[in-house]
């Protein structure tokens, strides 16, 4: 039987109400939210060691006010942070949890932000990093294949997970254009499955794949009902694996010129990967 575990924290999208929210919490200055603010987070972990991160930020681009984010009974370093796209946001970091208690993937967890207003609570799903590791199914890390071959990604089902991310890049020699060419997709398939079909791979290259097993709402959807809804969240717990498939020689750069493929891979984090992706 799933346990339901009280949690105050995590990640969640909370309305804050303005009436009542005074400036005290926040740097001087600032000025406080309007009617709206929205936090986006992820849990990430396993067993008795979970990891939170959020971001908080007013729908009109001003500060939120928010008093404290508590995570697995610890609380979250809180700080100002300024995004010339976003406006100002409050993050939330070194919410890390080592409880001696067990929660399995699958446990469902209740969670709170405090604001002046009171606290709203949203309810998540754990995936665990361990449990729920992703499994490729006929393709390995570094693996080489000829130019021209179509991957297929494919990956075991993870029983938890609500929904896959994938967020792949290549970086390839093109020898009619004379130079070095990048692409790079999110996808969110139906199915534990990507391709790429052989036209792409026609080059000296490598492709990366970043595949994320997901819980909770998908971002873009949600984001898009965020102008109106009155209250509501986003909680998503994740795990991730990264694999590497080198085309021909593997060597993307100029076949004439000294190779500068050591310290020419892109690896984003996890958290940079679906930041990105949520702002889509």
């Amino acid at each position: 039987m799933k346990r339901i575990i009280l949690l105050i924290g995590l990640s969640l999208c909370i309305w804050a109400v303005a009436g009542g929210c005074g400036d005290d919490s926040n740097p001087s200055g600032y000025r406080v939210s309007g009617p709206k603010a929205v936090l986006f987070g992820t849990v990430n972990g396993y067993s008795s060691h979970w990891d939170f991160r959020g971001s908080l930020s007013g729908t009109d681009g001003l500060i939120p006010d928010v008093d404290s984010v508590m995570f697995l009974q610890e609380p979250c370093s809180l700080y100002t942070y300024w995004d010339p796209r976003q406006g100002y946001s409050v993050q939330a970091t070194g919410c890390v949890s080592t409880s001696p208690d067990e929660y399995a993937s699958g446990d469902t967890l209740n969670i709170g932000v405090f604001l002046p207003s009171g606290t709203s609570t949203i309810r998540t799903k754990l995936v665990d990093r361990l449990v729920d590791s992703i499994h490729f199914q006929g393709v390995s890390d570094s693996m080489y294949v000829s130019k021209g071959t179509e991957l297929v990604i494919r990956w075991e089902t993870i029983p938890n997970a609500d929904w896959y991310l994938v967020y792949y890049y290549g970086t390839f020699w093109d020898n009619s254009a004379g130079y070095t060419r990048y692409t790079r997709e999110f996808v969110a398939p139906e199915s534990t499955v990507v391709r790429v079909s052989g036209e792409e791979t026609d080059h000296d290259g490598f492709w990366i794949f970043n595949v994320f097993a997901m819980t909770g709402p998908e971002f873009p959807a949600y984001s898009r009902e965020v102008e109106t809804r009155v209250c509501g969240g986003v909680v998503n717990s994740y795990v991730m694996r990264r694999i590497t498939i080198f085309v021909g020689t593997g060597d993307p750069y100029d076949p004439g010129a000294a190779s500068a493929y050591a310290g020419a891979v892109e690896h984003l984090s996890p958290e940079e990967i679906l930041s990105e992706y949520r702002r889509r």
